[in-house]
């Protein structure tokens, strides 16, 4: 590869480290959370809604379930303060903690989210519910709160076309960005194509079933996160150095090392920099894998 098309390269992938570093100030963090995504049933026109986690100790002062006025800055005070038999508001350190009432009555909380959780719903007229508890059981939960009966319900007809399209899409992602960073270090050549292939299939793969049927837990995700990440560069790092060959034939522990860990960052930062996208490829590939279960 010439000079000029390395550097196009390296600065495509400067780019979109940039992006995501950017949204990393806005997220703190990199990489995937649990999420809930709630829909709010048999409610009034207008109210404010959030989640609750279960504290060890509460706050001093139990909160009263009324509030006397309702408006964004009265609301969030008293979400701040709020206490009722341990209960507290789920306040997340980045992101959205609660919301205005909407046409589709549909909320998307986030960011690592609690697995065991309450729904707390503010009405226009100043009257607090609290619904009952649920422990989530997916990654990315759907979940249903009914007002009129008080009890949330979590969605899980799709669960396991869902569970099968994030770890594809997430897999498929992983391949492009490092392909594309393998132009900087290596020969686009079929051996160092099939190595980055099986290399994470071997690593990618298996990270990501474990994240979607076994990590629900806001704590557990980001600390099998970080940890699963460092696990995976180490060992990518040495299969790359011993398989990946430079356009000399040889072996080359250096760019081996660089390709790993440039790599990772790289599509890491591919979750941040297009949501969006990837949730709409999420769905088309549900759709396919939910038709061929059929």
């Amino acid at each position: 590869m010439n000079d000029r098309v390395k550097r196009a390269v390296a600065i495509l992938i400067l780019v979109v480290m940039a992006a995501g570093f950017s949204m990393t100030v806005a997220r703190a963090d990199m990489g995937p959370k649990p999420s809930i995504t709630l829909t709010v049933t048999n409610g009034p026109e207008e109210y404010y809604v959030g989640l609750l986690y279960l504290s060890q100790y509460g706050k001093e002062k139990e909160s009263t379930l009324m509030l006397d006025v309702v408006d964004e800055e009265h609301v969030k005070a008293y979400l701040e303060s709020f206490s009722y038999d341990k209960w507290c508001w789920y306040k997340s350190p980045v992101g959205k903690n609660y919301y205005h009432s909407s046409k589709d009555a549909t909320y998307e909380f986030d960011y690592s989210v609690p697995e065991h959780f309450r729904v707390i719903l503010i009405t226009g007229d100043g009257t607090v519910y609290l619904s009952a508890d649920l422990t989530k059981t997916e990654f990315d939960a759907e979940c249903t709160y009914d007002l009129i009966t008080g009890m949330i319900t979590e969605q899980r007809e799709h669960a396991v076309a869902k569970r099968i399209a994030t770890v594809v899409v997430n897999f498929l992602v992983t391949i492009f960005a490092e392909m594309i960073v393998l132009l900087l270090f290596y020969p686009c050549t079929a051996r160092n194509l099939l190595c980055l292939f099986l290399i994470n299939a071997l690593t990618n793969i298996p990270f990501n079933v474990y994240m979607v049927y076994f990590n629900t837990s806001r704590f557990w995700a980001v600390l099998d996160l970080f940890g699963g990440e460092i696990i995976i560069i180490l060992t990518e790092a040495i299969l790359y150095s011993l398989l990946l060959r430079t356009k000399d034939g040889e072996k080359s522990w250096l760019k081996g090392i660089r390709f790993a860990v440039i790599g990772n960052l790289v599509s890491a930062f591919s979750d941040l920099f297009m949501p969006d996208f990837l949730d709409y490829l999420k769905s088309i590939v549900t759709g396919w894998i939910e038709n061929f279960i059929k």
